[in-house]
């Protein structure tokens, strides 16, 4: 009763579904489109839990930005630090 009051679909039937786990036709409209939190999936076990191709593939990209962006602030905050010495030596030098 509570949950049809809340808007939200009745839990999965499915037994292949364990309980507490809402089937994708079964979210609601908000959840399906990424607007709210989504419950947690289950857990994939046995030959079929594999790291998929396209998640190395997107933590392979993800990592190499990562190196890249902390590369380029470390190199402009190194060049920063010799320009202001530079300047600051030529301060004291004149």
């Amino acid at each position: 009763m509570l949950l049809l009051a809340a808007g939200m679909p009745p839990e999965s039937t499915d037994h292949e579904t364990p309980p507490g786990f809402l089937g994708r036709r079964e979210r609601p409209w908000w959840m399906q489109v990424g607007l709210g939190t989504r419950p947690p999936e289950p857990p994939v076990v046995g030959d079929a839990a594999q790291v998929q191709w396209w998640e190395r593939t997107r933590s392979l990209i993800v990592l190499a930005a990562l190196v890249l962006v902390l590369g380029l602030v470390l190199a402009g905050v190194i060049g920063i630090l010799v320009v202001a010495a530079g300047y600051f030596l030529e301060q004291t030098a004149s």
